[in-house]
């Protein structure tokens, strides 16, 4: 199983999110030479055949330390909310980071 990171955020919250590539046993994942896609769905949610409510590519900070970081904007969340699974996979297919996002209702002007 990868690395269990969950997160909080508010919809429409322009935040950058920090994760660390990690095995079942903690032990760090390099990213040298690999992208990272992060994504993101409605349990029950299966990455494999289900459709992503989100994705979007991670830029890597350290690839030894196997850190890397996923910028979301205004646009990426305002129109959602509730809870979700996501993941973050790298272009070897290795399932690195996973967990819940959990995103609460953002304050809205009138209309």
């Amino acid at each position: 199983m990868a690395n269990v990171q969950n997160f909080d955020i508010v919809a429409g919250e322009t935040c950058t999110l920090t994760m660390y590539a990690r095995d079942r046993n903690n032990a760090v994942q390099s990213l040298s030479g690999l992208t990272v896609q992060w994504r993101v769905g409605t349990p029950p949610w299966d990455p494999t055949s289900d459709r992503p409510v989100l994705t979007k590519t991670g830029s890597i900070v350290s690839a030894s330390a196997g850190s890397f970081t996923v910028s979301l904007t205004y646009d990426d969340t305002y129109n959602i909310q509730g809870d979700f699974l996501h993941q973050a996979v790298t272009s070897s297919g290795l399932v690195v980071v996973s967990g819940r996002l959990h995103v609460r209702p953002g304050i809205r002007s009138g209309s």
